[in-house]
């Protein structure tokens, strides 16, 4: 009698392994990856901070000490402060705003303040270090505030 169960019982696991089909050995058993991340990682854009977000008194208006921390703004104040009242309105802070971020980018990493950029002072920018010798129009081993201006708008157009 046992030999009358176990015949079928054998019966019904190999029909059950015969629907599972085996593995191939050229598919992959996971899901595919995700795409590859570029090799040299991009240079973050760079935003310009909220005028709300500066105004740390919330007097409606920005000091000198308000302002340290953006260094293009804080060492051109007087050039923004169109009244002279050693405060920046919101409509002041506006043009700065407005202006272009290639020249602030620029003048942050102009760490020696020659007006040029070298690779030491780009060595933590991937993609900057990267192009230097594109960006480098003159071949004169600096990168000039307009040769990194024309890069950054090549970078927008693609």
């Amino acid at each position: 009698m046992n030999r009358m169960i176990l015949v079928p019982a054998l019966l019904l696991s190999g029909i059950a392994l015969a629907q599972t089909p085996p593995p191939t050995s050229g598919t992959p058993t996971t899901p595919s990856s995700p795409p590859a991340r570029p090799a040299t990682p991009v240079t973050p854009p760079v935003s310009k901070p909220m005028f709300k977000d500066l105004d740390k008194n919330q007097d409606g208006a920005l000091d000198k000490t308000e302002l340290l921390s953006i260094s293009d703004l804080s060492q051109n104040f007087s050039t923004y402060d169109k009244d002279a009242n050693g405060k920046l309105t919101e409509s002041e802070y506006s043009v700065w705003v407005s202006k272009p971020m290639a020249i602030p980018v620029f003048e942050d990493l102009d760490v020696n303040k020659d007006a040029s950029l070298d690779k030491t002072e780009v060595a933590k920018q991937a993609d900057i270090l990267r192009d230097f010798t594109t960006i480098d129009a003159d071949k004169n081993g600096k990168v000039t505030k307009t040769e990194y201006t024309a890069w950054v708008q090549k970078q927008k157009q693609m």
